[in-house]
C-alpha cells in the first residue's frame, strides 16, 4: 500500500515536472526579449528568434496536451489508492494532502476526479 508520503512525494515530482516546463518557457520569452534589443546580422537573429519560438511551441504543445503515458501513470497510482481507500478524494481528505491543478487534471483525464477542497499549492510551491 502507498504511503500519504510516498503519494506527496509522487505527485510533487509530476507538479516539478510541470513547474520546470514554466520556467523554460519564460527564460525563452526573456531571451526573446534580449534578441529583440541586440545588434548584430538580422538574419541570424530571426533565425535564432525563430528557433526560440519553436521550442516555446513545443513546451506549450506538451503543457496543454499532456503525454499518454503520464495520464497513465496517474491512472495506475489512483487505481493503486483505490484497492485500500473509498475513493482517491477520501485518501487526500484524510491525509490533508493538497494536489496541484496540473496534478488533478491530469488525474481528471485519467478517469478520477479531484475535488476542489483536495487542490491547492502543494509541494511548498
Amino acid at each position: 500500500m502507498i504511503t500519504p508520503l510516498d503519494y506527496v512525494k509522487i505527485t510533487c515530482l509530476i507538479d516539478r515536472a510541470d513547474i520546470l516546463q514554466l520556467d523554460a518557457d519564460i527564460r525563452l520569452v526573456k531571451m526573446q526579449g534580449n534578441i529583440a534589443i541586440t545588434r548584430g546580422n538580422p538574419r541570424e537573429l530571426a533565425i535564432l528568434s525563430t528557433e526560440i519560438q519553436t521550442l516555446r511551441n513545443k513546451i506549450s504543445e506538451y503543457r496543454s496536451v499532456p503525454n499518454p503515458r503520464l495520464v497513465e501513470a496517474v491512472r495506475k497510482l489512483q487505481i493503486h489508492v483505490l484497492k485500500y481507500n473509498a475513493s482517491v478524494n477520501s485518501f487526500l481528505s484524510n491525509n490533508n494532502i493538497k494536489v496541484s491543478p496540473f496534478v488533478a487534471n491530469i488525474s481528471s483525464l485519467a478517469g478520477h476526479n479531484i475535488i476542489q477542497g483536495n487542490i491547492g499549492v502543494p509541494c511548498g510551491n
